[in-house]
């Protein structure tokens, strides 16, 4: 008699889209070893769920407003918890706060045995929304299995959280390598075209233009490398409430000609972007992961950064990159000088990229997620 296979039950809101989500789905395609579907919170019926069907997977969709976040929680964890009394999954997996507490909560009340959260946005609570951090605490506790995806996350989420150090496992993110490596040429062309980058040493910055993602310290070392080499140009590409004090920073340290923000870019062309880079730089305190430190690595792109989420994990000074203290604006300076000689940054980048291959293909976090599915089930 064939052995039922285990139904897993991964949860998101807030997300219209989710990379990370349909490259999980594609991997778990090829194989047939669980029953997958997924559940989105969402005001409107997301592009998620016709991505996802697209590979075979059922995406139940439960409207969600976090704009009226209290209340709109208690109708998720009531939602949540007739949905999975209804399916009887065996596993619910969650991944950031809102979806986290409706749905590990629920799950507990309708007695779903494993319960596994993944601390997609550990930390942020801690240090800037402090009176929320009793509702992560309260995640911990009803979780089965609590998943940091850097080492960094996860001493904070033992040392700080005072989640049991045994609930707490480390696996990175997983990337679909081909389609955040598809660059054009005709698209690389187009960029340097726009930016004026031919014959330039030129430095990228991808994150939402927010204090905490280091931009203060950012344009201090893109001052210094000016200083230094006014043949080193920065893009700073992303969006947020900071913009607009970053740029009267920028204007005020007369750097407008060596730094252009170019706004968001569609996620189908971030590869091209990628390859217009000598560098990628990274500023951030205290980041869960950061998806753009795995995508900069594995377009080939040597990377400059705090030691913070995936590049604290992966990159090695001197052989895959440099790895900066937070705030050390002349070390930061100095690798990014360093990273002109044509020949070592060939070799780091290509170091860089064989690194994240092997940490952060979507393959090797399917094999991860599938060995904790099935040995915490077994226990």
């Amino acid at each position: 008699m064939p052995v039922k296979k285990k139904h897993i039950i991964w949860v998101l809101a807030n997300c219209n889209r989710a990379p990370y989500f349909t490259w999980f789905a594609r991997e778990a395609a090829k194989h047939s070893d669980f029953q997958l579907s997924f559940v989105a919170l969402y005001p409107t019926r997301p592009e998620l769920v016709n991505e996802l069907n697209t590979w075979g997977f059922e995406c139940h969709w439960i409207p969600y407003y976090s704009g009226s976040r209290k209340q709109q929680l208690v109708k998720a964890f009531i939602a949540l918890r007739r949905y999975f009394k209804k399916t009887k999954p065996d596993i619910v997996h969650t991944h950031l706060f809102d979806d986290s507490l409706s749905g590990i909560l629920a799950a507990r009340y309708a007695q779903v045995p494993m319960r596994v959260v993944t601390k997609g946005d550990a930390s942020y609570h801690h240090y800037h929304v402090p009176h929320w951090t009793r509702f992560d605490k309260m995640i911990n506790a009803g979780a089965t299995d609590i998943i940091a995806l850097s080492e960094e996350s996860k001493e904070f989420i033992i040392n700080t959280e005072r989640a049991p150090f045994e609930k707490v496992h480390l696996l990175h993110h997983g990337l679909n390598i081909d389609e955040v490596t598809r660059a054009t040429t005709a698209t690389i062309e187009s960029m340097k075209t726009r930016w004026n980058l031919t014959g330039k040493h030129v430095v990228g910055v991808v994150s939402r233009m927010v204090k905490w993602k280091g931009y203060d310290t950012l344009i201090e070392v893109a001052g210094e490398t000016i200083k230094k080499d006014p043949n080193v140009h920065f893009l700073f590409c992303g969006n947020g409430p900071d913009k607009q004090r970053i740029m009267q920073r920028i204007r005020e340290m007369q750097l407008e000609p060596f730094i252009s923000l170019t706004g968001p870019i569609p996620a189908a062309d971030m590869p091209s972007f990628f390859r217009c880079l000598n560098v990628f730089l990274h500023g951030a305190k205290m980041e869960p992961f950061g998806l753009v430190i795995a995508e900069a690595m594995l377009n080939g792109i040597p990377v400059v950064s705090t030691p913070t989420g995936a590049a604290r994990d992966a990159i090695i000074s001197g052989k895959h990159g440099y790895i900066c203290d937070f705030g050390n604006t002349t070390a930061m300076s100095e690798s990014i000088l360093k990273l002109r000689d044509t020949e070592q940054a060939s070799v780091l980048g290509k170091n860089a990229r064989a690194q994240a291959t092997i940490l952060f293909s979507s393959s090797a976090n399917y094999k991860n997620l599938l060995e904790l599915y099935t040995k915490s089930h077994r226990q």
